[in-house]
């Protein structure tokens, strides 16, 4: 209102004085934006470390760290679970051991070992429907658990076809090797039956298949 009264003096200092404190005002929003910009990092850093490290306790807790393929814990779970007695579904329970395995560790060395190890994991993987539980027990122990299988006839379809890629040669480390598979199976659950007592008549075929393994199929109990 009074701006021709002022000298150009006191014009010029006001707007230094504005322009300082409008400065101050911006350093000061500045400063409060980067402080909380760098308390939400931290807490967004500190909360994906949390997440890494509880996705990696339970990949130890479940996954074999050989393969990737549920381990024998993860195995156990599942399995019990779908055993229960008074379950309307089957489902069939494969066993399977790799033949004369030792011999490649022995000849080629434990890192061409598990190198085998891993590829028969990727086919068994391959070679189920989605859903399935495939598990490395131990070793070259590894199990199935083929979900909705009504009928012997089709978990057999199923235990031969894993048979077969398991007897296609292997290239590890430059080699090409071959090794072949003895499988037991049962199907589950079963009136009367516990889960230890399925795992049993399964584990029993497995034995079975082994003392005829060059006959290449599987056993069903």
């Amino acid at each position: 209102m009074h701006f021709e009264e002022r000298s150009p003096e006191v014009l010029l200092l006001e707007i230094e004085e504005a322009l300082i404190l409008a400065g101050i005002l911006i350093g000061g929003l500045f400063i409060v934006w980067y402080r909380r910009s760098r308390a939400y990092r931290l807490e967004l850093e500190r909360r994906l470390k949390a997440e890494t490290e509880a996705r990696r306790a339970l990949e130890l807790a479940l996954l074999d760290p050989l393969t990737g393929l549920a381990n024998r814990r993860h195995f156990e779970e599942i399995f019990h679970a779908a055993a229960e007695p008074g379950l309307v579904t089957k489902h069939a329970l494969i066993l399977l051991d790799v033949d004369d395995f030792k011999p490649v560790n022995d000849v080629y060395g434990h890192p061409v070992g598990d190198e085998v190890l891993r590829v028969i994991s990727m086919r068994l993987n391959n070679a189920v429907k989605q859903g399935d539980l495939v598990s490395r027990l131990g070793g070259d122990e590894f199990s199935v658990i083929v979900f909705e299988v009504e009928t012997v006839e089709r978990a057999m379809e199923v235990a031969e076809r894993l048979m077969g890629i398991v007897r296609e040669p292997i290239a590890a480390s430059g080699k090409l090797l071959n090794v072949s598979a003895s499988i037991g199976l049962t199907l589950f659950p079963d009136q009367g039956r516990s889960p230890a007592e399925i795992y049993a008549r399964a584990d029993e075929a497995l034995y079975a298949s082994k003392t005829k393994k060059h006959e290449h199929r599987p056993i069903y109990r």
